[in-house]
């Protein structure tokens, strides 16, 4: 069961990219605080491609684009913490 938590599988957005890491893991909190859960998904327009990035769950009808105001459907909107 311990190793478990070591195998978590993170992701980060940064400079544009998204890395995976198998190597963060998050230590036993003591506090009762828990990491930040967000949601992100690089939209789907073309022209756009814009990394969108929320705290807040996604509502089922999606969430707009930052950029071209486009609909992004719920199920691409990855959460991570």
């Amino acid at each position: 069961m311990r190793f478990q938590n070591m195998l978590q599988i993170h992701q980060v957005v940064a400079d544009d990219t998204l890395y995976t890491s198998r190597y963060i893991r998050k230590l036993p909190q003591k506090t009762g605080l828990d990491w930040e859960v967000n949601y992100i998904a690089q939209c789907k327009e073309p022209c756009c491609k814009t990394w969108n990035w929320r705290r807040t769950e996604p509502s089922k009808e999606g969430e707009l684009c930052v950029s071209c105001q486009k609909v992004i459907e719920k199920s691409t909107l990855a959460a991570c913490n």
